[in-house]
């Protein structure tokens, strides 16, 4: 499977005064995250960039549903997950962010996907009582 991609020009952002931010709405299809861990709807919410001296700051503020199994009693059920959280975008690569590309636009798949996966319940359950 080829990798995901969801590019947001950034263009216009970039070529601001340091402190502009502008806001977009979110309403991207996400596909399969693991083996385990399959998309239930899209990811939905807004994601306000800011100008930064050579970076931009994302920050994200978004929800998506993803089909677990519950760890207790193995059925498949639907799990909300809130994203609420800042990324940053720059030309350098390091652990801390990701890339602007050299064409002033932005891939936000990897940042959306690492922080539905870090989102996810380690034992996920159906819900309290489920019987063990």
């Amino acid at each position: 499977m080829a990798d995901q991609k969801i590019l947001y020009d950034a263009s216009s952002i970039l070529d601001a005064e340091v402190g502009i931010t502008e806001t977009d709405i979110i309403n991207e299809k996400i596909n399969e995250l693991t083996s385990d861990v399959k998309p239930a709807s899209k990811v939905k919410g807004e994601i306000t960039l800011t100008r930064l001296d050579n970076e931009i700051s994302a920050l994200f503020n978004a929800k998506s549903v993803v089909k677990l199994i519950c760890s207790r009693c193995l059925k498949k059920f639907n799990q909300e997950i809130v994203l609420n959280y800042e990324q940053i975008f720059s030309y350098q690569k390091n652990d801390d962010n990701f890339l602007i590309r050299p064409d002033k636009k932005i891939d936000i798949y990897p940042s959306l996907r690492q922080e539905i996966l870090l989102n996810i319940p380690i034992k996920p359950l159906c819900n309290e009582k489920c019987k063990i």
